[in-house]
């Protein structure tokens, strides 16, 4: 596995990215949301969240997410 999608994983397991991520599925709750791929980084965030779980996700910019 790729060196960079490791440590991007292992940063959203962290406690740091925990808060982060509980803040803006508060600030963004009852919002519909667009996500823009960004390569490795939202690879390895998807490896472990499932965004639709915890967003009102209408839409990713980049077709290989299509589904």
């Amino acid at each position: 596995m790729n060196q960079e999608f490791e440590y991007w994983k292992n940063y959203f397991l962290s406690s740091v990215f925990k808060k982060r991520f509980d803040y803006l599925k508060t600030k963004y709750k009852n919002k519909k949301i667009i996500f823009y791929s960004n390569g490795i980084f939202f690879d390895a965030l998807i490896s472990i969240y499932n965004l639709k779980e915890h967003f009102e996700v209408i839409g990713f910019s980049d077709i290989k997410y299509e589904q």
